[in-house]
């Protein structure tokens, strides 16, 4: 008999620690879970400011188009700069003007 009671004391040690490991994982499910909850809430939050803000922007940019004028103000840049490099090109002392002169002089007056 004193062997059964020993497996016995065995036994009720083992289920009492598995009852508390059981609480203790419990615990942290609910824990888990709200954490989840929280995080799905605050993502939802903020899904719902980027849609406001998208359908605002959208709004405001059917209403006041300006990428004509944009497109018009970066072709006057554009054909200034080009202008500028084409100025800086044809003077007569320019490296690439002289390159060339030095080019020709090598391969046509030799």
């Amino acid at each position: 008999m004193s062997k059964n009671n020993d497996d016995m004391i065995g036994f009720q040690d083992f289920l009492s620690s598995q009852e508390e490991k059981r609480s203790k994982r419990s615990s942290r499910q609910i824990d888990s879970g709200h954490e989840i909850v929280t995080f799905l809430e605050k993502e939802n939050q903020r899904l719902d400011r980027l849609t406001k803000l998208y359908t605002e922007k959208v709004r405001i940019i059917k209403s006041y188009p300006q990428e004509a004028a944009l497109i018009n103000d970066l072709e006057q840049k554009i054909s200034v700069q080009k202008q500028l490099l084409q100025d800086q090109l044809d003077k007569e002392e320019s490296h690439y003007r002289r390159n060339l002169r030095d080019l020709y002089r090598m391969h046509f007056n030799s």
